[in-house]
């Protein structure tokens, strides 16, 4: 929250199974730098997904599972540096909004503040509100570019790079009970393994749908399906389920996870779920 005019800070930490308390996304954030109108021009510092500016995040699914196409790591997650969608890193961010639209452009030294890496990962987003009043108030479009190098071997001599992209857009319909959101994803890796100059070309999409139909029961569907030049990163699946609110702030929820690949020699083994969780946030 607010500690003085126009600074607040966010801190949101973490307890994982096999852990100890950590912070997952924290930032101190500056309003209105320079004397900017209200809302115009801001800055914040700290550690954070610059994912949360889309139309849906991967902090806002439904149901436990990642959207797994935010999931996906450069270099398959080899590098010192790797980098997805979803995941927090030390970062700095200018972001803005004037009327119905919102933006921010970004920079990370990587996974950690202090690495010596010399090349920065890039961002930018804009999302559009298509109405802040009436029965689509929330609905919105974004889009978003992200530009950076993952590494291995930090000597000179022996480091191997790897440039990466990633272009997103994404959607999100709300009407009455009816919550719609999609996102459609493109990326390279220009040295995927970082071993044999292997570029990877991948993409795919999800949708998820939720229906609040009362004010304890919403039941709701995930699909996702992507492709790519490494099968082993291939999703398709369709999950549904429902949850069901006691509080706010604590919630049941019983889905089931269908693998729809082919059983075939890239994909030998479909993998199904059936899941009851106990959620709680405070």
């Amino acid at each position: 929250g607010p500690v003085a005019k126009n600074v607040t800070v966010r801190i949101e930490a973490e307890l994982a199974e096999g852990k100890t308390v950590g912070l997952h996304n924290y930032a101190v954030a500056f309003s209105n730098v320079f004397g900017a109108s209200e809302g115009l021009l801001n800055l914040r510092v700290g550690g954070f997904t610059h994912g949360e500016w889309l139309s849906i995040s991967d902090q806002k699914r439904a149901f436990s599972p990642h959207f797994d196409l935010f999931e996906i790591s450069s270099s398959g997650g080899a590098g010192e540096d790797a980098y997805k969608v979803a995941g927090a890193e030390p970062a700095v961010e200018l972001y803005g909004y004037r009327g119905l639209l919102t933006y921010n452009v970004g920079a990370s030294n990587g996974k950690s503040a202090t690495d010596v890496n010399s090349d920065l990962n890039y961002w930018s987003a804009a999302r559009l509100y298509l109405a802040n009043a009436g029965p689509f108030a929330g609905s919105s479009i974004s889009g978003s570019y992200v530009a950076g190098t993952d590494s291995k071997n930090s000597a000179l001599a022996t480091m191997q790079k790897n440039s990466f992209r990633r272009y997103l857009v994404s959607g999100g319909l709300r009407y009455g009970g009816l919550d719609l959101a999609g996102t459609l994803v493109n990326g390279t890796d220009d040295y995927w393994d970082l071993k044999t100059g292997k570029v990877n070309d991948f993409g795919g999409g999800f949708v998820q749908a939720l229906f609040t139909a009362t004010d304890k029961f919403t039941p709701g569907m995930i699909f996702q399906r992507s492709w790519s030049d490494d099968a082993k990163i291939e999703k398709h699946h369709l999950l549904t389920g429902g949850n069901y609110y006691m509080r706010q702030n604590q919630f049941i929820s019983v889905y089931y996870d269908h693998d729809l690949h082919a059983t075939d020699a890239t994909h030998p083994v479909r993998l199904h779920a059936f899941v009851v969780q106990y959620r709680a946030m405070f």
